[in-house]
């Protein structure tokens, strides 16, 4: 299910692998909960996406939400962001805390907990 994602990915030719890989975790995050609250009957716990979803009816919504403030974070840590490490730091960040979430909602669907 995330093939294509890595598709899409592939085409992003001006974004750098840091960019790349926070974008496909954040995309690997927003998939499998996205698909968890569509098809197996889970809630959402937290605020935000819980208001972005009510709003829309739509639980994928959640994942475009994610892809476009992703992209326009990513954005504005390369603009204007001028130390590379602390750049870095930030896509650390960025990226490693939806692949933890994600591979905890992954796993809670495939064990049916």
């Amino acid at each position: 299910f995330l093939a294509p994602w890595a598709i899409f990915l592939k085409f992003l030719k001006n974004y750098s692998i840091q960019n790349k890989i926070v974008l496909f975790t954040q995309i690997y995050d927003g998939t499998i909960t996205s698909t968890s609250l569509a098809f197996f009957g889970y809630v959402e716990k937290h605020v935000l996406p819980t208001f972005i979803i009510r709003i829309t009816n739509f639980p994928f919504s959640f994942l475009i939400s994610k892809i476009l403030i992703t992209i326009l974070v990513l954005y504005v840590i390369d603009k204007w962001v001028e130390d590379k490490n602390l750049s870095n730091y930030l896509k650390l960040l960025i990226g490693f805390l939806p692949l933890a979430t994600g591979t905890r909602d992954f796993l809670r669907v495939l064990m049916n907990v």
